[in-house]
């Protein structure tokens, strides 16, 4: 037993002696120096490993490019956090296919990768990249002419997004290529597009705009899009309105002749109602937007003052053929145009629509109807609304309702009034909505 004991002593040492190392002995040598970056990683997998390899050389090209950046912002005022990160990730994709893996381990269920990159390819590839960038990036201001138009603003935000991966250098060009001075691109781009902004000017075609409360406006609001330098025309310029106080917006373009038009939802408050349109721009330079700050653009204020509807009544209301003195449709009609319309009710030259009402009831039967020696009077009421124009020529809306029942123990007359009553509640809650709705569209 004795003898056993001695002989695992003796093996379990002589394993422990020659164990293998934990991780291979060139990784204590993987530094990077003037013509590499080297990365080392660990994982898992093999593809984990490299992919760990790969982010340790990145971080090293990111803390190269942080440097660069921090000179260049220092001297141009750039925002870094705008685009170091932007820079970063496609520095690192084009720089992938030159990274070299030059050692691959396996050991202890863990995997071993040891990669490089050549400092030297890496900034020539960059280098090359950043010329025909910049070259791209003159062609496109070449295009821009002298005239602004819509498609200034895409040549020129199209010519930023082609450097902006590269501004951890400066980007001093010569522009115009011929005779021109020495600028920063970057700046130079910038200073375009501001200066374009503050070419374009917005105007109302009309100084005076009036509506009414509940209805649309019949031409809508329109403005004259212009270029302040020459005074043509912009056309395909964005823009916005909004109402003030309140969450409405309106998207809409300038026409070719500059003039753009919105068709608000209907204004339904009496008063004045400003209007602010402004040159759109999210719309107009969306792939940029956040990378140039536009301290101001064009904007201008149209009011629009808004009245109540004026409403002439021809209304006739009968009760088993005789006028009623006291109506019941006509006052609930009333009543839902003042509060939908915020109406106001005038003689027939001073409208703007007639409401034309034929209310008349009728007995159901010639006698009553008895039920367990009770007598029952029973009546129908009827009724034809229209709404025409003010000069009463042309029927915009019509609505009829029928063959509404009433009843009484105590008269047909009474029955009569059973039946406008329930009719006045169907009208007010079912068929004004609906003709408010129509009236609101037309």
């Amino acid at each position: 037993m004795r003898q056993l004991l001695i002989i695992s002593t003796l093996l379990f040492l002589s394993f422990c002696t020659h164990a293998p190392e934990t991780s291979p002995d060139w990784i204590a040598q993987s530094v990077s120096n003037s013509r590499y970056w080297y990365g080392v990683g660990t994982g898992e997998s093999r593809q984990s490993a490299r992919e760990a390899a790969y982010n340790e050389i990145a971080a090293q090209i990111s803390v190269q490019i942080s440097s660069s950046f921090t000179r260049i912002i220092t001297e141009l005022n750039y925002d870094p956090s705008e685009y170091t990160q932007s820079i970063i990730h496609s520095r690192l994709t084009a720089s992938l296919p030159e990274i070299e893996i030059l050692r691959n381990e396996h050991i202890n269920s863990l995997y071993y990768v040891q990669a490089r990159l050549s400092k030297e390819k890496y900034y020539q590839s960059v280098a090359l990249k950043r010329q025909a960038a910049v070259n791209k990036a003159t062609d496109l201001l070449d295009m821009t002419g002298n005239e602004l138009s819509a498609n200034t603003f895409v040549y020129l935000t199209d010519a930023l997004k082609q450097i902006v991966d590269y501004l951890d250098e400066d980007l001093k060009v010569t522009y115009p290529r011929d005779g021109g001075k020495q600028v920063n691109l970057y700046s130079y781009i910038n200073s375009r597009i501001l200066e374009a902004f503050n070419r374009i000017s917005v105007e109302p075609l009309s100084d005076t705009l009036t509506g009414i409360s509940g209805l649309p406006l019949e031409n809508g609001i329109g403005v004259h899009c212009y270029d302040s330098k020459t005074g043509n025309p912009l056309g395909g310029i964005p823009l916005r309105a909004i109402a003030e106080n309140t969450s409405a917006e309106y998207l809409f373009t300038s026409m070719s002749d500059g003039r753009g038009q919105f068709y608000p939802d209907t204004i339904t408050e009496v008063g004045e109602t400003i209007f602010q349109v402004t040159v759109n721009i999210e719309k107009l330079i969306p792939s940029i937007l956040g990378r140039v700050t536009i301290p101001a653009v064009a904007k201008t204020d149209i009011p629009v003052s808004v009245r109540g509807l004026r409403v002439h009544f021809n209304s006739a209301e009968q009760n088993l053929g005789n006028d009623n003195e006291h109506p019941y449709v006509e006052p609930v009609i009333k009543k839902y145009f003042r509060e939908n319309f915020k109406a106001a009710f005038a003689d027939r030259k001073k409208a703007d629509i007639i409401v034309k009402t034929s209310v008349s009831t009728s007995r159901r039967n010639s006698k009553p109807a008895e039920f367990y020696g009770q007598l029952v009077y029973q009546a129908s009421a009827d009724c034809t609304l229209s709404i025409l124009e003010a000069s009463g020529e042309r029927e915009l809306i019509q609505r009829s309702v029928n063959n509404i029942a009433g009843v009484s123990y105590n008269s047909f007359e009474d029955a009569g009034k059973d039946a406008l009553k329930k009719l006045s509640v169907k009208i007010y809650e079912e068929i004004m909505p609906k003709v408010g709705t129509a009236l609101s569209h037309k």
